[in-house]
């Protein structure tokens, strides 16, 4: 056994662990006869369960059995005081036994041992039935063993085949936009819970025939008919991920798996692209090339498991793999992963000034690209009073002060590897370092807090106002600035204000993953995934249809399912970007003293989870708050000359058609998005049932299912606030806007 409790395993660690005991008594020979399952003498036996180790040395020690113990003393081992070690050993395990019985009720003792108890509570084995009392310890053993590793069958696939009928219900009501297979499921559903909660899973199968039918034939059909070449690749791309998480080598390299299937979807998309387009070519490539060698790069972000092979791409932290001991494997993890606050020695004199300079820069490149697309869309952050102002200083005092944090986290590093040139400052201790970063982090936390509630509450403060306005070249201005309000407001109020506070969290090496996250997911859809058949049907529609029906035919291309898929497996290798593993030993704990004091994550549950839950799912966050980009931007790129007087920009202000289109495209981007997720959850579900009864489902697959549930959640609560902030803010106060501004009648 490993330091770290691992054991069983094939790493060197555990290979080449031992066990040694000693006692001042010294231990007896092993004798060359024991006690038999007979009655008679054998040999002793050359291997031993590994659970009857402990009572056996426990015997030979002289020492007490822990009370938990379920293993059974090898009498072959002892030489003298079999009875006496026999006797604890059975006492032991009724304690146990009865303990359990008394709180769960959910163990039945056998009657035996109820009965030597009672006779003799002391000495309920005589020498004379050591036998009997090892047979019903084996047996009371036995019966914990099928108590823990139980299982209904029926009732887990009744809870699958319950999942796969919501997932066809949503695959259907995603394609025709009724409620009916909605409705006919939840019917079938509430007869089939009906029928399993009075203890009849099989006759629950049968309500289910019916909406299976239905659903499936509706779906094929439906499927058959409307398919092309790019849903039809993503949608087989979407189902090898999960089917192929029934491997464990996949769940241990899923992070090269992910990165492969995504730069394939790239590719092969980027060769229809390039074969069946006249668009010039440096115009595919470039962005392509790009966004292949993110990928390609984002491998060797991937922190190791204890099962990844020493031929894996991941940098090791800590001794986690066989390639712990490589000195580039450590000065990776040194320079890509390990916490400031944790470096020490050469590490932190070599690689502190790199990162916060790096990381420094990553912030401000960041801060003035977001100032920059806000001016050339015609939007700058303008307002009268306390609101203006704080709308243009939020997000630069943000950005401000997390470079600020990273050095206190320097300081801490310094002190802890015992620098005696700070020692000389009396109030430059520890703890009031730790606490001024705590604060300087709450701060930077409220900062977004401030500039998402106040673009949430004044969801049109993002554009030039017209209050003042008296004639008609202020209000041309207001347009030029009304023509991009949708994207201006994503992009300051859904990306912006919470990527400050999951900065914080991350740290300082991941602000350049960020950013190579959100550019691999909006440039391949703008030049890839959301591509026109050919130039000869852009001329057709450009000519025969109006500018109303062009819009809408750009925000019906941008919500395909290729796009929406990429995204959403761009999100799961995000997770593994940025340093995180479906494992509960990497679960970065450290996150819930982000904001808060020992004492105060002590008293507190609630806040603590939410930041642990958004340290780990910081990638499905990212990508989930930034997914509405991918249905307007496609516009910008569709506009000719200047964006800010785009009409095909302002037909979504304009044309009550074109605003309900936008809404509708809202809804079927997460809607797609949404079932992404729940079809890779799915497959985790389904192979973690299969392979219920594999040596390793508690150590990869069970904790694989754990982790795709927390990150579905994670991902619907996001998508459910992101759009409900959409609609019912920002798209309800451009309806308002139309209303009186523009009269225009809804």
């Amino acid at each position: 056994m490993t330091a770290t409790g691992d054991h069983g395993g094939e790493s060197d660690a555990e290979v080449d662990a031992a066990f040694f005991a000693y006692s001042p008594r010294g231990f007896p020979r092993a004798p060359q006869t024991g006690l038999s399952s007979e009655g008679s003498f054998e040999a002793p036996l050359p291997s031993v369960e590994q659970i009857n180790l402990v009572p056996t040395l426990a015997a030979l020690t002289r020492t007490s059995i822990p009370f938990s113990n379920l293993g059974v003393v090898l009498t072959q081992l002892l030489k003298s005081n079999i009875t006496s070690s026999v006797n604890e050993n059975f006492k032991q395990m009724y304690a146990y036994a009865t303990e359990y019985h008394n709180r769960f009720g959910l163990i039945k003792i056998p009657d035996e041992m109820e009965q030597r108890m009672k006779q003799n509570p002391r000495f309920p084995c005589p020498s004379s039935s050591l036998e009997e009392c090892i047979s019903s310890m084996r047996t009371l053993r036995s019966t914990f063993r099928t108590h823990w590793t139980r299982m209904d069958v029926w009732r887990i696939v009744l809870g699958f085949t319950l999942t796969l009928l919501s997932l066809l219900a949503f695959l259907c009501l995603d394609m025709n936009g009724s409620l009916n297979p909605g409705l006919l499921c939840l019917g079938a559903t509430a007869v089939s819970i009906l029928l399993a909660f009075v203890h009849l899973t099989a006759l629950a199968f049968i309500p289910l025939i019916l909406p299976f039918y239905r659903l499936g034939a509706d779906w094929i059909r439906r499927i058959l008919r409307i398919a092309n070449w790019d849903s039809m690749m993503a949608a087989v791309i979407l189902a090898i991920t999960a089917l192929t998480a029934s491997s464990n080598s996949f769940v241990v390299q899923e992070a090269r798996v992910l990165a492969y299937l995504l730069q394939t979807m790239l590719i092969l998309t980027g060769i229809c692209t390039i074969g069946f387009t006249k668009i010039r070519r440096w115009y595919i490539f470039t962005p392509l090339t790009l966004c292949i060698c993110l990928l390609w790069i984002g491998q060797y972000l991937e922190v190791c498991r204890e099962e990844s092979p020493g031929t894996s791409s991941c940098v090791a932290m800590g001794d986690t793999t066989n390639d712990v001991f490589n000195p580039r494997n450590s000065s990776l993890a040194s320079f890509l992963l390990t916490r400031l606050s944790a470096l020490s020695g050469d590490s932190l004199g070599k690689f502190a000034g790199p990162r916060l300079l790096m990381a420094t820069a990553g912030v401000a490149s960041v801060l003035f690209g977001h100032r920059y697309l806000l001016t050339s869309w015609g939007n700058n952050f303008l307002g009268e009073g306390v609101v203006g102002f704080l709308l243009n200083v939020t997000a630069p005092i943000g950005g401000v002060l997390l470079p600020l944090i990273w050095l206190f986290d320097i300081l801490l590093a310094v002190f802890h590897g015992g620098a005696e040139s700070l020692r000389k400052f009396e109030y430059l201790q520890p703890q009031f370092l730790a606490t001024i970063r705590i604060n300087i982090a709450r701060t930077v936390f409220a900062i977004g807090g401030v500039l998402f509630a106040i673009l949430i509450y004044h969801p049109l403060l993002v554009t030039a106002g017209i209050g003042n306005s008296v004639n008609g070249k202020d209000k041309e201005v207001y347009l030029s600035g009304i023509a991009t309000v949708y994207t201006s407001w994503i992009l300051t109020t859904l990306v912006i204000a919470p990527l400050l506070p999951l900065l914080v969290l991350l740290g300082d090496v991941y602000v350049w993953p960020c950013i190579g996250l959100l550019f691999c997911l909006i440039v391949p859809p703008l030049y890839l995934l959301q591509r026109p058949q050919s130039s000869l049907s852009r001329k057709k529609v450009t000519k025969d249809r109006s500018l109303q029906a062009k819009v809408i035919s750009l925000l019906d291309q941008s919500t395909k399912w290729a796009p929406v898929i990429y995204a959403c497996l761009l999100s799961e290798l995000g997770f593994y970007c940025l340093g995180h593993q479906p494992t509960f030993p990497a679960i970065s704990w450290d996150a819930a003293f982000s904001i808060m004091a020992g004492e105060g994550v002590s008293s507190a549950t609630v806040l603590p989870a939410v930041l642990i839950l958004s340290h780990t799912f910081a990638s499905q966050i990212i990508v989930t708050a930034a997914l509405p980009l991918l249905v307007l931007l496609p516009l910008h790129m569709a506009t000719k000359g200047s964006v800010t007087l785009s009409e095909t920009l302002l037909m979504l202000i304009h044309s009550e058609t074109c605003s309900n289109a936008l809404r509708a495209s809202f809804g079927r981007l997460f809607r797609r998005y949404l079932i992404s997720h729940f079809t890779l959850f799915t497959g985790h579900l389904l192979c973690a049932f299969v392979l219920r009864r594999h040596l390793m489902v508690w150590q990869i697959f069970a904790p694989r299912l754990v982790f795709s549930f927390c990150g579905l959640g994670v991902v619907c609560v996001t998508a459910l606030i992101v759009y409900s902030l959409l609609v019912h803010r920002l798209h309800a106060a451009v309806v308002k806007l139309r209303k009186q501004v523009f009269n225009i009648a809804t």
